[in-house]
């Protein structure tokens, strides 16, 4: 089994977890992961505007996710 991310259905956490061979999640050796995925994008997204300006992702299916740089830059 190879770890993927996955949202849980009913707590919308984001788990890196083992997939079994029915699609589903397996209960052992998952972790919650939500924390670092959203601080992850952050950096990414914050990067990529410093790069080229970029401030946003357009999702077919799902929507759009837009980056504001802080005002005040040193954090």
């Amino acid at each position: 089994m190879s770890k993927q991310l996955v949202v849980a259905a009913l707590s919308n956490e984001i788990y890196l977890a083992n997939i079994n061979k029915n699609g589903m999640m397996s209960d052992s050796g998952r972790e919650v992961v939500t924390d670092q995925v959203i601080q992850a994008m952050f950096q990414h997204m914050k990067k990529l505007y410093d790069r080229t300006g970029k401030t946003k992702y357009i999702i077919d299916g799902f929507g759009q996710i837009e980056f504001t740089p802080l005002e005040d830059d040193t954090q």
